[in-house]
């Protein structure tokens, strides 16, 4: 069978990319409408997080990056086939010369139209365990992206209840002020009232209303305060800026297990537990796994290559099957390097100081763990101390506002005794709110620097 067309023998590869589509189901999140306000909790907060939180996706997005870095590395063990064809027109053919008899004779050599095609495997059969180490490297790439998924997932954890405290913070802030406003208020009505009946005086009513005045913005204070917290959870839990969102729940006192426990334990605990530490030994793995690759570079190589291929030539494109000539080959390669300018030298040079350095480094992140301890744990005792001692101090400020204004409307107290009772009161409540804020806070920390900070923990 003759074909009257040119030859069409180009082997064709087609690609047909299959797309996963990873969904991440809104569990909680489920707004009809930006402009909804969203209820926030203590659990709700750190659920949204760990499905919308950017670093986290990056986290895992890492992890789906090491796995097709596996992949890739297998690939090496495996032989790798192509196919190739080429095409090639001589507009003019060349001219061999020979001499024969002592005569010179020339001749034109092969045809003007020449078609290649074929099939070529190569296998490598031996590369000095690079192959090999690439893929253990591969491995503990996978484990080593996996662990920092969950510092990642800790350190997102950490930040979003943080913002929760703070929301919560700034809210009882409010609730302080209001009261504040409150008490300020109900005071000047009285004076208004012994004023107006000629028991107090106008310098009284005076600072009774300047008192009202100074009260005002610290209420307004409090108001944009707690917004900016709400814009940092926000931020913190991977949201919108257009959704507008709430916090449900009080700061309230929970005392943890941990600060039962002596800071020598809680620090070999963290030593012993975090993932920063295991990070740590599986660089070294990787590390030593990199000197031997380097060291690699010296030892020789083999490889196995096989070759199957159909070739034409004619003076033109009018072919038969006929005309292609099958050839199959196969043969091994040795390559041994013998000078490569001190490159392979450098290479192990290289990957030894980045090993020597480790050992720095590991020295360096424990005494930081330690460090992290020991100040989450002294804190949260002083956190509780403070605790302790001012919710008394809060009752008696009570008390004491109470008897300075049921004396001041005997005539036995002054104004200035119901503004001091109502300042230490103001005082004392925020003073009990940063308190529980920072045992929280500093509880947190502690979880998370001895690594049992998780999602399903409570305060």
């Amino acid at each position: 069978m003759r074909l009257t067309t040119v030859l069409v023998s180009f082997f064709y590869i087609l690609v047909f990319p299959f797309t996963g589509y990873l969904v991440v189901p809104d569990s909680v999140f489920a707004q009809s409408s930006s402009r909804d306000t969203l209820q926030v909790t203590f659990e709700t907060a750190q659920q949204i997080a760990l499905e919308r939180n950017p670093q986290l996706l990056s986290a895992e997005k890492d992890i789906q990056k090491a796995r097709a870095q596996i992949v890739k590395s297998r690939g090496n063990l495996l032989p790798d086939i192509s196919a190739y064809t080429n095409y090639s027109h001589n507009f003019e053919l060349p001219i061999f010369s020979i001499s024969f008899g002592g005569q010179t004779q020339s001749f034109r050599a092969g045809r003007f139209e020449n078609i290649t095609s074929g099939i070529q495997l190569q296998q490598p059969l031996y590369t000095g365990g690079s192959i090999w180490s690439g893929l253990r490297m591969a491995v503990r790439g996978e484990d080593l992206a996996a662990n920092q998924a969950k510092v990642v997932k800790q350190q997102v954890l950490l930040q979003v209840r943080q913002s929760f405290y703070n929301a919560l913070y700034t809210k009882q802030l409010i609730q302080v002020a209001r009261e504040a406003l409150n008490n300020v208020q109900r005071n000047l009505d009285q004076v208004q009232k012994q004023h107006d009946a000629g028991t107090a005086s106008g310098f009284d009513l005076l600072r009774a209303q300047v008192q009202v005045a100074n009260t005002k913005p610290e209420l307004i204070a409090a108001q944009h305060r707690h917004e900016q917290s709400l814009t940092q959870l926000r931020t913190a839990i991977g949201l919108g800026k257009d959704i507008p969102i709430q916090v449900a729940g009080e700061l309230d006192y929970t005392p943890t297990p941990l600060e039962n426990q002596s800071l020598q334990d809680l620090q070999n605990e963290a030593l012993e537990a975090r993932p920063e530490i295991q990070n740590m030994h599986l660089q070294r793995q990787i590390q030593n796994i990199s000197v031997h690759t380097a060291v690699a570079g010296y030892l020789p190589k083999v490889s196995l290559s096989s070759n199957l291929q159909f070739q034409a030539q004619q003076d033109n494109l009018d072919l038969t099957r006929q005309d292609f000539i099958r050839s199959i080959s196969a043969g091994l390669t040795l390559s041994i390097p013998l000078f490569t300018g001190g490159t392979n030298y450098g290479q192990v040079q290289q990957a030894k100081i980045e090993l020597r350095k480790l050992d720095d480094q590991e020295q360096q992140l424990e005494n930081g763990i330690a460090a992290e301890v020991e100040s989450a744990y002294y804190s949260l005792l002083d956190a509780k101390e403070k605790i302790d001692s001012q919710s008394q101090t809060i009752q008696q400020a009570h008390e004491s506002l109470r008897l300075a204004e049921l004396n001041y409307r005997e005539g036995t107290a002054t104004q200035l005794d119901i503004l001091n009772a109502q300042l230490a009161l103001q005082q004392a409540q925020t003073n009990y709110s940063q308190y529980l804020l920072q045992y929280n806070v500093a509880g947190d920390q502690l979880r998370k620097a001895v690594n049992q900070l998780t999602f399903e923990d409570q305060n």
